[in-house]
């Protein structure tokens, strides 16, 4: 995937677009992203699944990599509370 990246990218996965001409940054449209997305997942051979379940695994994650630490699990996520 890195190969086939425009000049100047710097290495992430799902990054912004930069308009090699004017050198304008714009964010990713939601499709340009589950497409990005979906590349990703054919290359590491698992099922394609929505973008969200990023944050369900990040969430599953962190809980357990911090023995169950609801409440930095929730602010780490943005929740309003831990409940």
């Amino acid at each position: 995937m890195k190969a086939s990246e425009p000049d100047g990218y710097e290495g992430y996965i799902l990054h912004q677009y930069r308009n090699p001409s004017t050198a304008e940054v714009k964010s990713l449209l939601p499709n340009a992203l589950y497409k990005r997305w979906k590349t990703v997942c054919r290359y590491a051979g698992i099922p394609v699944r929505g973008v969200h379940c990023l944050r369900h695994s990040f969430a599953s994650h962190l809980f357990h990599r911090t023995n169950g630490n609801a409440l930095f699990v929730s602010q780490q996520l943005r929740h309003k509370d831990v409940a």
